[in-house]
């Protein structure tokens, strides 16, 4: 047996199509493993900006994995 999580992101103060690429599927691993890494590809529009966030929602069959939390906010700190 594999656990699956499905992901997406959702617009805070920062913006999919302007601050970061949107995606959405699906995440499998092992039994056992208890996290993974999902990258958002961020968009450099070359402004100053302040920090800025989007959460990333997960869901899972709840008889099949069992999440510590279901919205991991993420902050875009400004690299200029």
């Amino acid at each position: 047996d594999v656990d699956r999580v499905d992901f997406g992101e959702l617009n805070g103060t920062a913006r999919a199509g302007e601050d970061f690429r949107a995606g959405r599927g699906t995440v499998t691993f092992p039994p056992g493993t208890t996290r993974v890494q999902l990258i958002t590809p961020l968009i450099d529009d070359q402004l100053r900006e302040d920090e800025e966030q989007f959460s990333l929602l997960l869901s899972a069959d709840p008889n099949i994995a069992a999440l510590a939390r279901d919205r991991i906010v993420t902050t875009i700190r400004d690299d200029d």
